[in-house]
């Protein structure tokens, strides 16, 4: 996760694991997650930001970002997912 942990709402255990579950995800996909659940360091982009800082279409972001939330939901325990992403809304 390209995250500055000094930055993050995350503790380092929880980031962590986080990077664990994101290790599944490619590229694209995984800065797409970052972006939308602020786990760059930064708050949660709404799509029209992404698209607008990664050069694609708002229809591309949301394909991208269901994409990988359904590859997340295979690879993952979904009850530690959610876990996971509880801790964000601290």
């Amino acid at each position: 996760m390209s995250t500055d942990r000094n930055h993050s709402p995350l503790t380092p255990a929880v980031a962590a694991k986080m990077d664990r579950v994101l290790s599944h995800l490619p590229g694209l996909s995984r800065t797409v997650i970052e972006l939308k659940f602020g786990l760059d360091g930064g708050h949660p982009l709404p799509r029209t930001d992404i698209a607008q800082q990664l050069s694609l279409s708002v229809g591309e972001v949301r394909d991208i970002e269901t994409r990988a939330l359904d590859r997340l939901r295979q690879v993952t325990d979904p009850r530690q997912l959610t876990a996971l992403l509880a801790r964000l809304d601290r």
